[in-house]
């Protein structure tokens, strides 16, 4: 059996890369075809039609509008259009009416209702979708790849495992129950999907040779991020459950940073953490997902300019409390993804470049009193003149990921697994010499698939799904950007995890939290 097990470990170093690298193409080579999806069409009284792309559609007369008519205002109405309804509601007192009756809030449409905007007359008339059968057939390929891939993973945790069989067990159970997900849901998600799971299952390489204690605390977090999930894509479905949830939100967000200042404990110089009991996390990690929820409001507040004042002063709190806890590397996450929700609003861009500016000098003033922050800084690119300081970590990740060629030593026999914080801040080293820097660079890779995918979407969905996946999608990848570039001396060394990969808890649930907001709320109510 021994003999057996090497045998199978050293072929599967190999199958490993090979099905990672092909998983990816088959999730990024569809996103390539140019596609004009249009759910359906205005039928204009001079027998003319209007394509209707999105699942809201802002109509008026301004540039930024989905759908633009003349003669009206520049921002009229909003028409939903999904697979179960057709909806019209007017934006800022201005007149609808359907069947000559006036509507003042969100009405319900018929197929052949005439609904008049400004003059206009018009029918809202459907596509004819394409068989089902043919829109899945996409997503086969890249969902065989994956179980293959997870399968031979499985089974190198059978075989390194031996005497704690409950990890291959946890790890086998994750797996069946993505397959009866996917069977339940229908591929909810698609391609991105696909990738979510795989980086979870890297996630489960690293906290695999910690222990049944460790791989426990995963799955239990990935089933609680899951709920969560389901729970943010039912209020995100209606557009005044988001509206009701808004304070709520905010109120818990700035608990959360309360508790965290007068309660939080202080690890490697930053006071992220906050400890009940036997449990631990860090409350940064939740706000996230608070974070982006706030910045999902509904079609006709994104037109409001207070609301924009809103959640930037919400922002400015958020960054302004990070900032007195010392997690800087978080601060500028969370600034990131800010200035995403502003270009994806359509912000001036004199109001852009003032946040920018703005930023540079808070940037400086930082760097000017916390000397340590000044010294990392500095110290950027010259890890190896102080290998035994401030660089030690780096210079370490980056020997581990030469050592580790291609195709990687194996699972759980890195020599970086003795480092302090290898499976959380440098925990790209420790996947590259374990599984090889190809499976590695994969991994890093998938974050920006994700984004492609955020920004894919934004032609076929309104604002209101756009700006929070965008924002997500931009949240995760900077945040595997400052991990992975830190931790080879590329970046200044901000000490954030690499999502979904890194091992801990509150990390691993916000993650899965934020999946919601990629694909939930697109069946609206």
């Amino acid at each position: 059996m021994s003999a057996y097990a090497l045998g199978f470990a050293a072929v599967i170093r190999y199958v490993l890369p090979f099905l990672s690298v092909l998983l990816l193409c088959a999730c990024f080579v569809p996103l390539l075809k140019k596609q004009t999806r249009s759910r359906a069409f205005l039928l204009l009284e001079d027998a003319t039609q209007q394509p209707v792309c999105r699942v809201d559609n802002v109509l008026g007369s301004a540039k930024d509008c989905d759908v633009r008519l003349p003669n009206l205002a520049e921002h009229h109405a909003v028409l939903t259009v999904n697979d179960r309804s057709v909806l019209i509601k007017p934006l800022k007192g201005h007149r609808v009416y359907v069947n000559k009756q006036p509507v003042s809030g969100e009405s319900k449409v018929s197929p052949y209702d005439v609904i008049s905007v400004g003059g206009h007359e018009f029918t809202v008339r459907r596509r004819q979708s394409k068989n089902a059968l043919k829109a899945k057939k996409p997503l086969a390929q890249p969902y065989a790849v994956l179980l293959l891939f997870e399968f031979f993973l499985w089974l190198s945790f059978v075989f390194t495992y031996i005497d704690t069989p409950l990890v291959p067990a946890l790890y086998g159970a994750f797996v069946a129950a993505q397959c009866v997900f996917f069977a339940v849901s229908h591929f909810a998600g698609g391609h991105f999907s696909f990738i979510i799971c795989y980086l979870i299952s890297l996630g489960f390489t690293v906290t695999a040779p910690l222990g049944t204690k460790a791989v426990v605390k995963q799955w239990i977090c990935l089933a609680i991020g899951l709920l969560v999930s389901a729970m943010i894509s039912f209020v995100m479905k209606s557009e005044d459950r988001v509206v009701k949830f808004k304070i709520p939100a905010a109120v818990s967000a700035v608990a959360l940073f309360a508790f965290n200042i007068l309660y939080g404990s202080i690890y490697n110089g930053s006071q992220n953490w906050l400890s009940i009991r036997s449990i631990s996390f860090q409350p940064s990690e939740l706000i996230k997902v608070l974070f982006i929820f706030l910045s999902a409001a509904g079609s006709q507040l994104m037109l409001k300019q207070k609301n924009l004042l809103g959640f930037s002063l919400f922002t400015l709190f958020c960054i302004g409390v990070l900032a007195y806890l010392r997690d800087f590397g978080t601060a500028l996450v969370y600034f990131l993804t800010y200035l995403t929700v502003l270009i994806l609003r359509q912000c001036p861009w004199k109001i852009i470049l003032s946040v920018l500016a703005g930023a540079a000098v808070c940037g400086g003033g930082i760097v000017m009193m916390f000397p340590y922050v000044s010294k990392r800084l500095f110290s950027f690119g010259q890890a190896w003149s102080h290998a035994y300081d401030t660089g030690y970590q780096q210079t370490r990740t980056m020997v581990a990921a030469a050592s580790g060629g291609l195709f990687g030593v194996g699972g759980g026999k890195g020599c970086l697994r003795g480092i302090t914080a290898s499976d959380t801040d440098i925990v790209f080293g420790l996947l590259a010499e374990e599984y090889g820097m190809i499976m590695a660079l994969c991994a890093v890779l998938c974050f920006a698939l994700l984004l492609f995918y955020a920004v894919h979407r934004f032609s076929f969905v309104s604002l209101y799904h756009a700006i929070p996946g965008c924002a997500a999608a931009v949240l995760l990848l900077s945040q595997a950007a400052l991990n992975v570039f830190g931790s080879v001396d590329m970046l200044p060394f901000t000490g954030v995890t690499l999502p979904f990969i890194s091992n801990g808890g509150s990390s691993l649930l916000a993650c899965m939290a934020l999946t919601a907001f990629f694909t939930g709320g697109e069946q609206r109510e």
